[in-house]
């Protein structure tokens, strides 16, 4: 009985020692973990106790095992009986006191913790509510705005035949009436109301062509033609009302103009002669000049570059801002600066180029579009080694 005894101790002595090595290692090895999260003083708490039964058990142990030097069978006895009657109420006091902190101190951390987690994952849900709550909201005001564009386009449609019928009508009679034997104060009159109906069937177009434009019914197209022939083309539409109004009429062909390109002639032109009419009209004296340049994007495809210029009374740079962000609600202001740049930009945009405007009040205006066009393989010319 008595051996078995010894050996229970002596196991149980084994098993203190063990438990305060791994407390011990765990602290060190973790110590990072353990500051992170502001658990050291909890940990060293419980590894103290721990290290108090394992100084008791490993000299209990050198006792048991006679390997403490000096100490006969009855004074090791003598010894052990001081240790398990005197020292150990206090030893296990003091351990047990500190484990019982460190262990609470611990639980009490990791519910704060947890608590802690508990309001983040409570946060974060309640966001995730809140943005898919904004996202349908988004979602619902894209879908409206969607109708409204696609009501507004369709009536401006329906409108279309209304709107322009009776003003060619108009401007018809006053064509007829035009070669007719009137008095100089008649035909004054008449040429001021023909001016007034091309001005308003002007007007009706841009925002028929807006509205097609934000409806996507308008797609490109490849097709064969040279840039420069479409500038002379556009020259040529302007030549008489650049001679009315006393301005020179420059075109300038760039490097690479004449050369064919493949794109869409039709949409590059209004493009053109959309941004050419808005330079005629802010221009009184001067003149205005038209460039071509083709140049190479990198890849397969050309840069279409042309550059128009004017010295007429400049833009209002806040106004150009608008219209570049499309947030102009001001439709006399749009005008003054000229729907055409709003129709340009929106088309460059739509053959992947994009537009940049200069401008400076009262010194001119200088405005340059890129348009993304592709090759023509029967128009390789030895320039396109340098393009």
């Amino acid at each position: 009985m008595v051996w078995n005894s010894i050996t229970a101790t002596g196991f149980l002595n084994l098993f203190y020692v063990a438990m305060a090595l791994v407390a011990i290692y765990a602290m060190f090895s973790r110590y990072q973990f353990l500051k992170a999260s502001r658990l050291c003083l909890d940990v060293g708490l419980m590894t103290g106790g721990l290290s108090i039964w394992a100084l008791f058990s490993i000299v209990d142990i050198l006792l048991i095992l006679d390997w403490v030097p000096g100490l006969s069978g009855t004074n090791r006895t003598s010894v052990r009986e001081f240790l398990h009657l005197e020292v150990v109420w206090y030893s296990d006091l003091v351990a047990s006191a500190l484990l019982a902190v460190g262990f609470l101190r611990m639980i009490y951390r990791l519910s704060t913790q947890l608590s802690v987690l508990q309001e983040q994952a409570d946060d974060a849900q309640e966001q995730k509510q809140v943005q898919a709550t904004a996202h349908l909201e988004m979602r619902e005001q894209a879908q409206l705005h969607q109708a409204q564009n696609r009501a507004k386009t369709e009536f401006l449609f329906s409108l279309n035949h209304e709107l322009r019928t009776p003003l060619n009508g108009i401007l018809g009679l006053t064509g007829l009436l035009s070669n007719t034997d009137l008095e100089p104060d008649q035909r004054k009159l008449l040429t001021t109301l023909d001016q007034s109906a091309k001005s308003l069937l002007g007007r009706i177009n841009d925002v028929l062509e807006l509205a097609r434009l934000e409806s996507g019914r308008v797609e490109p197209k490849a097709v064969s033609f040279s840039p420069a022939d479409l500038m002379r083309a556009v020259e040529a539409l302007y030549a008489p009302l650049v001679t009315d109004k006393g301005l020179v009429l420059k075109t300038v062909e760039g490097h690479q103009a004449a050369r064919n390109v493949l794109g869409d002639p039709t949409l590059i032109k209004q493009i053109l002669s959309q941004l050419v009419s808005n330079a005629v009209k802010n221009t009184d004296l001067g003149e205005v000049a038209i460039r071509t340049d083709i140049s190479s994007t990198g890849h397969d495809d050309l840069w279409l570059s042309f550059t128009i210029s004017d010295t007429g009374r400049g833009l209002d740079p806040d106004l150009i801002e608008e219209i570049q962000s499309q947030n102009s609600e001001d439709s006399d202001r749009l005008y003054e600066a000229g729907v055409g740049l709003l129709i340009s930009r929106q088309l460059v945009l739509l053959m992947k180029g994009d537009i940049a405007v200069e401008t400076e009040l009262d010194k001119g205006t200088r405005i340059r579009a890129r348009i993304r066009v592709e090759r023509d393989p029967d128009s390789i010319k030895l320039d396109d080694l340098v393009l």
